[in-house]
């Protein structure tokens, strides 16, 4: 697997090596034998594990990679079948609470019996929104018809509001309480479409030019008031940022849930939550109801020293109604809950305009 090759050039011959050919390509790279033992990896790969070769080398994939069935699974295939083996949007844990998604490669190499090259392609943070927008547009359709059912619903518990009112009045004193439940009740229910139609509601809230600045430092303000005496909140914030397009009371909710979810992970003592900006040029994503791919240069991070999201929510993270809390609804809502530990970084994307 050391071969070198050599090449005629203009004034005088390259030498390639095996190692420089699989560094050409920039994505993690690893060799393994007959029993799933790294017999060669590439620079890619070993940024991707955070190990040096001389780490990676000799080792076992099941003592790299936490769990995965996927990509064992996958191996096992390549080795028994002509042709690559392809699986996609595998989430590799190289960390027992890290995980990264990956499309994997894999195929047997025919002059070394045994032995599999897999090729490891990170997913992008591109391609993760993408997926978002999709589960977006079906979540969409059920706020429609959750705001419909909700409307609907209103009209005949407003009758039966009405209707015990007139009992209410009807009835003597002793039997009164059974028709002040029933308005009791129905408030409640009223209560609750409320929240499913504020939910479901999908008009543009008015934007204006703003200061992402002024936001987060207005939202470091009203949470760095409730935090323990032993908590430090932090912010980086990079100057040179653009104002942006938006509307202040959305982005001062989103941000405060935030902050106040990091400070429900962290410990009450050596607790740090950093808010950073920054600008990164170039990033760029397709979304799906949109021809061209737009700019998403600015970033915001809620960074905390928490333990980290739970591993069966890492998945569904960003779906409606899901929540860790025991009293959580998921609305992004801020309410009374135990202290909890998770969260550990979010990152959000943004345009300006």
């Amino acid at each position: 697997m050391g071969r070198v090759t050599k090449v005629a050039g203009a004034d005088a011959s390259i030498h390639l090596t095996d190692s420089m050919i699989l560094n050409a390509f920039g994505l993690p790279v690893l060799v393994l034998d007959a029993e799933n033992r790294v017999v060669m990896v590439n620079d890619a790969a070993q940024q991707f594990f955070l190990r040096s070769e001389n780490a990676l080398m000799g080792r076992r994939l099941d003592d790299l990679v936490f769990a995965d069935r996927r990509l064992g699974n996958l191996v096992s295939r390549a080795r028994t079948h002509t042709g690559a083996m392809i699986d996609y949007d595998v989430a590799i844990r190289t960390q027992p609470i890290h995980a990264r998604r990956v499309d994997l490669r894999a195929a047997a190499i025919a002059d070394a019996p045994g032995c599999v090259a897999v090729v490891m392609e990170p997913r992008s943070i591109a391609d993760q929104i993408s997926l978002q927008q999709a589960s977006k547009q079906a979540s969409r359709a059920a706020s429609g018809i959750a705001s419909m059912l909700a409307h609907e619903v209103k009209n005949p518990l407003s009758g039966i509001r009405g209707a015990a009112q007139l009992m209410e009045d009807a009835l003597p004193a002793e039997d009164a309480s059974l028709a002040q439940l029933v308005i009791k009740e129905t408030d409640r229910i009223a209560a609750i479409l409320d929240q499913i139609e504020v939910l479901s509601d999908q008009r543009s809230a008015e934007k204006k030019r703003e200061n992402i600045h002024h936001i987060l430092d207005h939202v470091i303000a009203v949470a760095g008031s409730g935090l323990d005496k032993g908590v430090t909140l932090h912010a980086a914030f990079d100057p040179s940022l653009p104002n942006i397009n938006a509307n202040w009371n959305q982005l001062v909710q989103v941000f405060l849930n935030l902050v106040i979810n990091a400070s429900e992970a962290v410990p009450p003592e050596g607790g740090r939550i950093e808010v950073k900006t920054a600008y990164r040029h170039g990033r760029r994503i397709r979304m799906l109801d949109a021809e061209e791919p737009i700019d998403l240069p600015i970033e915001i991070s809620i960074i905390d020293n928490g333990l980290g999201v739970p591993d069966a929510l890492r998945e569904s993270l960003f779906d409606p109604f899901i929540s860790s809390k025991k009293n959580g609804k998921g609305r992004g809502q801020h309410h009374e809950a135990k202290r909890k530990r998770g969260n550990p970084r979010f990152v959000i994307v943004g345009r300006s305009e």
